[in-house]
């Protein structure tokens, strides 16, 4: 469609006659000239005739698109491929992702953005949307655009397909004429995942006007670190591993990678990247035992700082607290010897011993390990405290006997809990030997030297068989009945014995493997390994479980930045805790009670944000079909281009250039074509 902005000078056109007017008026007449040989002079005539004739139609042509040419230049004509208009109502997509941190991008989009901002008229509605920082609408005054997004940059990751989503959701319910979506973005693939479902259809196909701004792709980053153990010892040091990864397709050399503890430097080592290359390295620490420690791993900096350092935290386990429960004294002795060896093992338990008819579940409030060895059964008010105990992240060492009845009621508040069933003792008429064990559970990893896991076998005679969708065979005998068996819900863990410790049922007690299976497997149910539980991406909500009874006092929680907020713990469902959302940078939370640590949260960037890959063209076009995009090169002038797509392609310099054009063809054709 054709139009022209300055319909003024569309009179002019009348003044492309006056070439053909001036052409008839100034026609040379005849001349008669007297002259012999009149015959070549007829032949020389017709020939120079037809040269003039197609040389005035040539100049008479040119003559007249020349003024066609100039006037229309000044009438500004416009070619749309679509409706016009300035827009109606804007929804502007400000990526506010981790990745726009690097190389002034941030400020780079702003200015972007401003100029776009400066095309449009005060009743133009705006929202906001940004990804990395809010997933909510913004309804907002031009004026205020540029405050709000000074204050959004973060380190969290930005999915800005779903940003442009929510903005074509809201213009379908906002009508306006000529709607426009406006995104400002590094253009990061990982920002650009393709959807899992059908996006919506806006009845409007709002133009689209795409606002890239390009920086280095070349980087290096921590992609994650962590505890590698999986049971933390008291007074034993700590592994911990960080894998770093070349995004980019320059290799790198000599990279140092550092980790400190507690605020201190530890140990430092030099790794080589290829491009694309993973590399995982393992560093070895003393902790702080008995409480909280934290720490990072940082690597040589670069132009994104944010994903220079991984943070992690774990609890140091000084003492384990572990209740012994039996149906006598006399069963819990081989239990309490693997336990309590003396000096050798450093005073890794603190056990408590206590009689099956005694109150023994008044004392789980400050245990984290309970062992129950022949016990009948689990009724009235030891039930709903051992479910306290489980919700409190208790974990349950079950070991049967001749008292235990673990198909009757007695047992419910842990075959409901945890899934699973267990049928009557049951003997084989001899003697059951050790089958299949799994040596990569925690519970045996490092206990045995690879290639030589060589156990010589306990003898079984009675067994409780249990099974359950939840339940994971840890050791088999060799008949294929479950001997070692673990499940898990929520905080609470399980492990069930399905031998027992009577010399009718086993020998066990008395054979070399009983003491280290019995110490890795309570370490294991402590759930001192807490490396992994306490990490999150920023961005994501903390949540910390606390007692019911401490809420109760000053909860404050300790950024990376080093500010404290307060917070006021929440009881729901019969569970307290405290929340804290304000994750947007990463680094090392810590929680407060009356000015005492009492959890620690490890904040990480989102990796996604580490590759600075960016989204093809093609790719775009398949992830919005529906709307009329225009890419705004780094180069273009923004207010230009947007006009330009507004009002539609205006062809003004090139009808001053085709006019020039024709000039000089008109002044050679009337001066320097000759016929000889």
């Amino acid at each position: 469609m054709l139009q022209f902005l300055n319909t003024f000078f569309l009179a002019f056109f009348a003044a492309a006659g006056l070439p053909v007017l001036i052409h008839f008026i100034a026609r040379p007449r005849a001349v008669r000239v007297p002259f012999s040989a009149i015959r070549f002079l007829k032949r020389v005539k017709m020939q120079r005739a037809r040269f003039d004739r197609a040389r005035e139609i040539l100049l008479l042509a040119a003559r007249f698109l020349i003024v066609v040419f100039i006037v229309a230049a000044f009438s500004r004509p416009v070619v749309h491929s679509g409706p016009g208009g300035r827009p109606g109502a804007v929804a502007l997509v400000a990526d506010c992702s981790g990745s726009m941190d690097r190389g002034a991008l941030f400020d780079k989009a702003l200015s972007r953005l401003k100029s776009y901002l400066s095309t449009l008229t005060p009743g133009d509605r705006i929202v906001l949307f940004r990804p990395g920082f809010s997933n909510e609408a913004e309804l907002l005054d031009r004026e205020n655009i540029e405050t709000v997004l000074k204050q959004s940059q973060t380190a969290r990751h930005g999915d800005c397909l779903q940003a442009v989503d929510r903005a074509r959701m809201w213009l379908a319910e906002n009508p306006a004429p000529n709607p426009e979506i406006v995104l400002a973005s590094d253009m990061q693939a990982g920002g650009f995942a393709p959807r899992t479902g059908t996006p919506s259809i806006s009845p409007t196909r709002p133009r689209m006007w795409i606002l890239p701004v390009g920086g280095d792709t070349e980087n290096a980053g921590v992609v994650r670190c962590g505890i590698e153990n999986r049971i933390l010892e008291p007074g034993a040091r700590i592994s911990v591993g960080v894998e770093i990864r070349n995004y980019g397709e320059r290799s790198v050399d000599e990279l140092l990678v550092g980790v400190s503890l507690n605020g201190a430097g530890v140990s430092q080592k030099a790794v080589a990247l290829g491009p694309g290359e993973k590399r995982r390295v393992s560093f070895s620490v003393e902790p702080e035992p008995g409480g909280w420690n934290w720490g990072e791993i940082r690597i040589d900096g670069d132009a994104f700082d944010f994903d220079n350092a991984a943070s992690f935290s774990f609890r140091a386990p000084e003492t384990v607290p572990v209740l012994l429960v039996g149906k006598t004294r006399r069963e819990l002795r081989p239990v309490a010897a693997a336990l309590e060896p003396g000096m050798e093992r450093g005073g890794a338990f603190r056990t408590e011993q206590a009689i099956y008819s005694e109150s023994w579940a008044e004392r789980l409030k400050d245990r984290k390990v309970l062992v129950l060895v022949n016990v009948p059964g689990i009724f009235g008010s030891d039930a709903e405290k051992l479910d306290a105990f489980f919700e409190r992240g208790g974990g349950l060492f079950l070991v049967f006997g001749k008292d235990a009845i673990p198909e009757s009621d007695g047992y419910r508040p842990v075959t409901e809990r945890f899934g699973i069933a267990f049928a009557s003792a049951m003997g084989s008429g001899g003697a059951l030997s050790m089958g299949t064990v799994d040596f990569a559970h925690p519970i045996f990893e490092g206990v045995f030297e690879k290639g030589k896991e060589n156990i010589r076998s306990p003898r079984f005679f009675k067994i409780v068989p249990a099974a359950g969708r939840m339940l994971k065979t840890v050791m088999a005998l060799n008949n294929g009945q479950p001997l070692l068996s673990e499940a898990r819900s929520g905080r609470g863990s399980l492990l069930v014995f399905s031998g027992g410790l009577d010399p009718a049922w086993s020998d066990i007690a008395v054979s070399t493997v009983f003491a280290p299976l019995m110490v890795r497997s309570v370490l294991y149910l402590a759930g001192h390994a807490m490396g992994e539980e306490n990490r999150c991406m920023a961005g994501e909500t903390i949540h910390v479980a606390v007692p019911n009874d401490s809420l109760q006092g000053e909860w404050t929680v300790e950024t990376p930045e080093g500010e404290s907020i307060r917070l006021l713990p929440e009881a729901r469902g019969g569970k307290a805790f405290v929340r804290f959302e304000g994750t947007d940078l990463p680094g090392i939370v810590k929680f407060r009670k009356n000015g005492t640590i009492v959890h620690v949260h490890a904040v990480d960037m989102d990796p996604l944000e580490s590759d600075f890959r960016t989204v093809s063209e093609k790719s775009l076009a398949a992830l919005f079909p529906e709307e009329r995009i225009r890419i705004v090169g780094a180069d273009e002038h923004v207010e230009s281009a947007v006009q330009e797509g507004r009002t539609g392609k205006e062809l003004s310099k090139i009808m001053l250039l085709a006019a020039l054009g024709l000039l000089v063809f008109e002044s050679i054709l009337a001066d320097g074509w000759k016929v000889k």
